[in-house]
């Protein structure tokens, strides 16, 4: 049997990558934001502009029960599927978790998997995913939806769709007041700030590419993440490939010929077949004897059977 011995140091220099890569990415966004504000109204614009931002930020905190709510997700207990639980509870200890994670099951035949919410939020998958995959497959979804709750992602993601969506709001209001003073600006002489609204135009194109960027650099810590978790890599590298095989997604197949740097700029997640080579870099492969780990069961909801190894 192949098994995977995983590659520590491999793994944490990914995660230090990951990190400076999110920071600079806010940082940019940020910096963003401020350009747009600067370019309306000089270094006061730049500061409302930031402050604006802030107070979207705090209004728009949604509340998780909202999400769930929407999906027809339900909770699920110790009674119904009590070793799903336990893997829920173990995975939290060791992501060093307050608490542990409500986990929820969506009424959905599609392959779902989503955390809300901060630390004591709360992890949600579909039936569907549970009856394709096996219980290994699962164990590194949940660990990748609970290292989203560690690293807070869904507050990180947030704070920067609030910043392109500021910077998107100023950057218009600025380019339709230009449109509606030029008449006035060319009878009077005067000359339009041509700079500025360069600046105006392309900063919301900006803002969008880096929050792209932001959420694929989080995907691809997430997957770190849950293979120190779990220290099995190949769960959650099968479990991509059968999502990748399901979705039948065409940037996909088209990738596996080599994608365009822009079809790769425009995707919220990294293509499934870079993330999968990145698992498999965490843990060279080496031939053992095979072993039988014990297996797990969720009733009416896992007709399969399969190894779980954590």
């Amino acid at each position: 049997m192949i098994v995977r011995h995983l590659d520590k140091r491999h793994l944490e220099e990914q995660r230090r990558r990951h990190l400076r890569a999110s920071a600079l990415t806010m940082l940019a966004m940020t910096l963003l934001l401020a350009a747009a504000g600067w370019s309306l109204a000089g270094a006061q614009g730049a500061a409302i502009a930031l402050a604006t931002g802030a107070v979207g930020f705090a209004l728009g905190q949604g509340a998780p029960e909202l999400v769930l709510r929407a999906t027809g997700a339900r909770p699920v207990d110790r009674w119904f599927a009590p070793e799903l639980v336990d893997i829920v509870a173990e995975l939290s200890r060791r992501a060093g978790l307050p608490g542990q994670p409500r986990l929820y099951l969506v009424p959905s035949r599609g392959l779902q998997a989503f955390a809300v919410g901060g630390e004591r939020g709360a992890v949600a998958v579909s039936t569907g995913l549970l009856q394709t995959l096996t219980p290994r497959e699962v164990v590194g979804v949940l660990a990748h939806e609970i290292s989203h709750i560690r690293a807070n992602d869904t507050w990180f993601l947030r704070l920067g769709a609030v910043a392109a969506g500021t910077t998107r709001t100023l950057c218009t209001v600025g380019l339709v007041a230009a449109l509606l003073i030029w008449p006035f600006l060319a009878g009077a002489g005067g000359t339009m700030p041509w700079g500025a609204l360069l600046v105006l135009a392309a900063a919301p194109m900006l803002g969008d590419l880096l929050w792209l960027r932001l959420s694929r650099v989080r995907e691809f810590d997430a997957d770190a993440a849950a293979v120190e978790l779990t220290g099995d890599p190949e769960g959650l590298a099968g479990a991509l490939r059968v999502l990748s095989r399901v979705r039948d997604d065409f940037w996909e197949g088209f990738g596996r010929a080599g994608v365009p740097w822009w079809a790769r700029v425009l995707r919220t997640h990294p293509l499934t077949c870079e993330r999968i080579e990145r698992l498999a870099r965490m843990a060279p492969a080496r031939r053992v004897p095979a072993s039988e780990p014990r297996a797990i069961w969720i009733p009416g909801a896992w007709p399969r059977r399969g190894v779980l190894r954590l």
